[in-house]
């Protein structure tokens, strides 16, 4: 203005240069919405208030004044019922309960962490932002659909128990454990994306090699579906009940492996997404996944044969090689396309599968032979991202109208 006053209109900074006789000074002068305090050693800020009015969207930073901001107080969104999305930088290792109590109309939240602290061990609850302190059910916001976690490393046993409204949630790379039932009650939800399945990331040599039902829990739930699932307990099989929403409908998964039964049964899934972060695939993975229509496997470094058995409505495939790895010589029924689904005819449903046989050659003993195997008529699309084509790899699969 005329006298020389500078109003801010929008959080940023600038900087000010004022020049009189020649001679000239500047300054950095920072708006925010934020109010914030130092922390009792100085070396940081947290936040205790927010000044946002009407706004619907508002990110905490990660640094105030070139330090970070590790916390947020009690009373910092207080009022803010119009806010319709919360991202929290990944800076803030502790946000007190209840802070979030008033965004009623939330639709979407981002948190570095689930609970009170970055440790995920104490008041772990994903509800305790909004003012539980043990149940989710009547805290969580009903308007709030979407939950990005974006750091932490545990999510504990009912961690999301409850989240009745939420329908999509995503854990990252960093988190190395999921306890039983950490999403227990969660009717609604129908995307997920997880590290790795079950509760660690494991090999096919460790022990409990737990399915996806393990972190849904095994307690009755109205409106989840009763999934039966077979596991590897190192020498045995093991078969476990867990109600898994009926909802659910996409799962992405990763890192880890995809562990023999890990989605056995799980008969709501009509998507799953296999990263590139996965290591490999095992025998009977996708078992019993009778709605899966949309697999696709990412740089995975070995498929097991019969990995994809009893998976009869698959429209669309993506491998990153043909076969159980990225031969570069053929070696037999190990490099046919047909080797990851069943090589035994099917007593129920039988319909439902092509025996289709397959020529195969193993260049090494220069033999050529056929493998019949059992592949879904419904299958019609097939993305191959690596590895040969080998000898035979697609042969007699008259199903395909496009690879």
């Amino acid at each position: 203005s005329d006298d020389g006053t500078v109003t801010g209109v929008s959080d940023g900074s600038a900087t000010i240069t004022a020049a009189v006789g020649g001679k000239s000074a500047a300054c950095t002068v920072t708006v925010t919405s934020f109010t914030y305090e130092p922390t009792a050693d100085g070396a940081a800020y947290a936040l205790v208030g927010f000044a946002g009015g009407t706004a619907t969207k508002v990110s905490v930073p990660a640094e105030y004044l070139g330090k970070p901001v590790t916390e947020i107080r009690a009373g910092a969104f207080d009022g803010c019922s119009a806010l319709l999305e919360i991202s929290v930088a990944g800076s803030v290792t502790k946000i007190a309960q209840a802070v979030f109590r008033d965004c009623t109309a939330l639709q979407k939240i981002t948190l570095p962490f689930v609970g009170a602290e970055l440790t995920g061990e104490q008041n772990h609850h994903f509800g305790y932002v909004f003012g539980t302190d043990g149940s989710n059910a009547n805290t969580v916001p009903g308007t709030l659909t979407e939950v990005v976690v974006t750091g932490g490393t545990l999510l504990d046993n009912n961690a999301f128990k409850d989240c009745r409204n939420i329908r999509k949630v995503t854990i990252p790379d960093s988190v190395t454990e999921i306890r039983i039932g950490a999403f227990a009650g969660c009717t609604s939800l129908a995307d997920l994306t997880l590290p790795f399945v079950g509760r660690v990331a494991s090999s096919k040599n460790d022990e409990n090699q737990y399915p996806l039902g393990y972190i849904f829990g095994t307690q009755s739930v109205s409106g989840i579906a009763r999934t039966e699932q077979f596991f590897h307990n190192v020498s045995s099989t093991k078969t476990e009940t867990y109600y898994i929403p009926y909802s659910l409908k996409h799962v992405t998964v990763t890192g880890g492996n995809i562990l023999y039964g890990a989605f056995s049964n799980c008969t709501m899934l009509t998507d799953i997404t296999v990263g590139d972060g996965v290591g490999y695939v095992e025998e009977s993975a996708f078992s019993g996944c009778n709605q899966l229509e949309d697999l696709a496997i990412g740089d995975v470094t070995e498929i097991a044969a019969g990995a994809l058995v009893s998976c009869p409505a698959l429209v669309k495939l993506t491998i990153p090689f043909v076969g159980s790895e990225p031969f570069s010589a053929a070696v037999g029924s190990k490099s046919l396309f047909g080797y990851i689904f069943a090589s035994q005819s099917y007593t129920s449903g039988a319909d439902k599968y092509e025996a289709t046989q397959q020529s195969a050659h193993n260049d090494a003993e220069d033999t050529t032979f056929s493998n019949t195997f059992y592949i879904p008529v419904s299958l019609q699309q097939v993305t191959v991202t690596g590895g040969k084509i080998l000898y035979g790899a697609f042969s007699a699969c008259n199903h395909l109208t496009k690879i």
